[in-house]
């Protein structure tokens, strides 16, 4: 072969190696950007997962409030109502109110369902009010200023997050 043509193979061949290397850069790019957006959407998943059932865990808390204001509308200790337990006054509960204990159960059943989807209720008392975590109904101008006073209606969360906030009173 004569100089000019293996030149111009060399020349082509430089140029196909370039190529190569191009196409194997986007293709490892390529690569990369799939693997990543399988991590997302796998994350994604997981999310939805975690909070798919989020609306019907507002509603269940909805229901556990109704049974605290029914115990607490028939005047029973709530630590009393669905136990064993023995009163204050040592006393367990009459015949007449053994509704109550069945009441009480539905409602510790309710609790421990929750708890096992991730739902704690918050603790408020004497807190720093938050307004992440709490809605101020009214000032107490005999409280602590910036301290709650009382809870109104009880605030929830769901893995670390507010599923929904305590209504309190905060001191002024």
């Amino acid at each position: 072969m004569d100089e000019p043509q293996t030149n111009e193979l060399e020349e082509k061949l430089a140029e196909c190696g370039k190529r190569c290397e191009e196409y194997l850069a986007g293709w490892k790019r390529a690569q990369a950007d799939l693997i990543n957006y399988k991590k997302e959407r796998e994350k994604e998943r997981a999310a939805l997962a975690e909070f798919a059932h989020e609306q019907i865990v507002r509603k269940l808390v909805e229901v556990v409030d109704q049974f605290d204001g029914a115990i607490q509308t028939a005047n029973l200790p709530t630590a009393q109502a669905g136990s064993q337990q023995p009163t204050a006054k040592g006393h367990e509960l009459s015949a007449e109110n053994e509704w109550a204990k069945g009441f009480g159960a539905i409602r510790q059943n309710l609790r421990a369902l929750l708890e096992e989807e991730g739902v704690k209720k918050m603790d408020t008392a004497g807190a720093d009010f938050n307004p992440e975590l709490h809605e101020a109904v009214s000032m107490d101008e005999t409280g602590e200023s910036g301290k709650i006073t009382k809870e109104v209606r009880a605030g929830y969360i769901i893995h670390d997050r507010v599923l929904r906030p305590a209504r309190v009173v905060v001191g002024k």
